[in-house]
């Protein structure tokens, strides 16, 4: 298996309030992926971020092994939940940092199997063993509630001006509100990203230069290229994973 991520302050922003983490236990055969960005204010927004993949990075160095898919998946809500109220007592125990918070799009690669756990309008994809490239997590945002109701359709949505409110986010409940799912196997690829990329790259364009008979490299400098072009009007972050299969 190989992972690489990749984060830019794209052509706007004054700052980066976006974090990534990869790790890797080689000994347990776990691989721990999370994608942040932060939200609430410059300094806030990175300060959030920054706690949460900090927390996230000790944690893991410290999991211990587990026997079972369902284990692992106890140890990550536990995790997320902890990360969520001190992210929560913070940013309401600070007035610099009021209002602070971060989505949060989170994959674990176990031997028995692989789940994610998401927080916000931070996306999971994978790209199936068809070469589909298949949304995975579900946005916590103001307009998939509107075209969930269907008020607003998926076109529509795409260019709505509202289109990057969230719903959630780590640390603006003080009990965490998630996704938790499976990631079924077999997959060639995944990608976590922010909507720094999918907010701004078609689908169609990311599905295509995933399925490129190219390498992990090009690909991250090729979708680059797309954000750029589009503008890149906010940080823009992402993870690919290549080559798990079932």
């Amino acid at each position: 298996m190989k992972i690489l991520g990749n984060t830019q302050i794209g052509l706007v922003r004054s700052s980066n309030q976006d974090r990534f983490v990869i790790k890797e236990n080689t000994e347990l055969d776990v691989y721990g992926l999370i994608v942040l960005d932060g939200v609430g204010g410059a300094q806030a927004g990175d300060v959030a971020s920054s706690m949460i993949a900090d927390g996230f990075s000790l944690a893991f160095d410290a999991l211990e092994r587990q026997h079972s898919l369902q284990a692992y998946q106890k140890w990550a809500v536990k995790l997320i939940s902890e990360l969520n109220l001190d992210l929560y007592k913070a940013s309401h125990g600070n007035n610099g940092f009021s209002g602070m918070a971060t989505t949060c799009i989170f994959a674990l690669l176990t031997p028995f199997g692989d789940f994610y756990i998401n927080i916000g309008d931070s996306r999971l994809y994978k790209l199936d063993h068809r070469q589909r490239l298949v949304q995975l997590s579900t946005d916590h945002s103001l307009v998939n509630d509107l075209v969930i109701k269907g008020e607003l359709t998926i076109k529509e949505a795409q260019n709505h001006p509202a289109k990057h409110a969230v719903t959630n986010a780590v640390g603006i409940y003080m009990k965490a509100r998630f996704d938790l799912a499976e990631i079924i196997l077999p997959y060639n690829m995944l990608l976590l990203c922010t909507d720094g990329l999918s907010g701004y790259v078609e689908h169609e364009i990311i599905e295509a230069i995933l399925k490129e008979n190219i390498s992990l490299e090009e690909k991250i400098e090729k979708l680059n290229k797309e954000v750029i072009q589009s503008g890149a009007y906010d940080n823009f972050t992402f993870i690919l994973v290549e080559n798990r299969h079932g």
